[in-house]
């Protein structure tokens, strides 16, 4: 089961609440990964069926974009807000990663290489951006050429997520190795390995605090949610969940929410690692997770082919 359960990864990304709003998509095969616009007025969403453009947070279907692979896993607008960049491949073949310009969505650079399934892309800066794949490469590669530039080597196999952490110019990768990674961008060194995790990680994200020592959340298939300090290689804390964890954000400095695949969503108090509220989601697993910080929604989608909004300050459940 947990060997399927890695396959699945390849092809949806690697890894809530009912929402006020939800609407099925044309396609059935899985959301994998959404971004909303840095306008704020629209969300994408990345499947087997391609790219495809709703508005948000009203979720009425635009346009869907065809990209010349099978599975899309990651989508990330740059820091400027000028390009969008998305990931994939087929597993054990080939590794695809595609450079649009936004709004336009023309393509920039379309790359499709041998090699394996990219699950997991980040910008480091408006010119550069990294990638990790199945076959263990985390990749440095330049926008504007498409070329890659660094090969880091240190996880043992696939690489499941990245987080940038700007203001100290690291990176931190969680992989199927159940390690996390923490890498100097300076000199591009391997700084530490944190193996408190016995089972593969499937998300990392970054406590928005802009004051202190930076402060991560790493999810993982041991049904724990792990807090450190990368800087140090520190763990904090933890928190074991009734079920396995697919995707987690912090909302504040203090509280995390977190989709498992049971179902249910989370709420955390990350000061006193409890669980303060349990939730039930779509019908099935939510891969995709992304939180709108100034209106204070939640954008769902996963295994069904849907798409979900959700306030989390209210609870209250319409279904469209």
């Amino acid at each position: 089961m947990l060997l399927r359960q890695h396959c699945l990864f390849a092809f949806i990304s690697s890894l809530l609440l009912i929402g006020l709003i939800t609407v099925g998509l044309e396609a059935t095969p899985p959301v994998t990964a959404t971004a909303i616009s840095p306008d704020g007025k629209a969300i994408l969403s990345v499947s087997q069926s391609g790219l495809k453009k709703m508005t948000w947070p009203t979720l009425t279907h635009q346009q869907t974009y065809p990209i010349p692979t099978a599975n899309l896993n990651s989508i990330a607008f740059s820091p400027n807000g000028s390009a969008l960049l998305l990931a994939g491949g087929n597993p054990a073949d080939t590794a695809f990663i595609g450079i649009y310009s936004w709004p336009e969505l023309k393509p920039l650079h379309q790359i499709e290489q041998p090699g394996d399934s990219i699950l997991t892309a980040t910008w480091l800066s408006n010119l550069t951006f990294v990638t990790g794949s199945l076959d263990n490469k985390l990749m440095i590669w330049n926008a504007e050429s498409g070329q890659s530039l660094q090969t880091l080597s240190g996880h043992s196999r696939g690489i499941t997520s990245l987080r940038y952490l700007a203001r100290q110019n690291l990176l931190v990768s969680g992989g199927l190795d159940n390690s996390i990674r923490v890498w100097s961008l300076s000199d591009n060194r391997l700084l530490r390995s944190l193996t408190q995790h016995t089972h593969p990680v499937t998300c990392i994200a970054e406590c928005p605090s802009e004051e202190g020592l930076p402060l991560i959340a790493t999810a993982a298939e041991d049904r724990t949610v792990r807090f450190w300090q990368p800087t140090i290689g520190r763990m904090m804390r933890f928190i074991r969940l009734p079920a396995r964890p697919l995707a987690i954000v912090w909302v504040n400095e203090t509280i995390l929410v977190a989709t498992c695949n049971n179902g249910m969503l989370y709420t955390v108090d990350t000061l006193n690692v409890e669980v303060v509220k349990s939730t039930a989601t779509l019908p099935k697993w939510v891969y995709a997770l992304t939180y709108d910080r100034p209106r204070g929604l939640f954008a769902l989608a996963g295994s069904d082919g849907k798409l979900s909004v959700q306030n989390l300050s209210t609870f209250s459940n319409t279904d469209k």
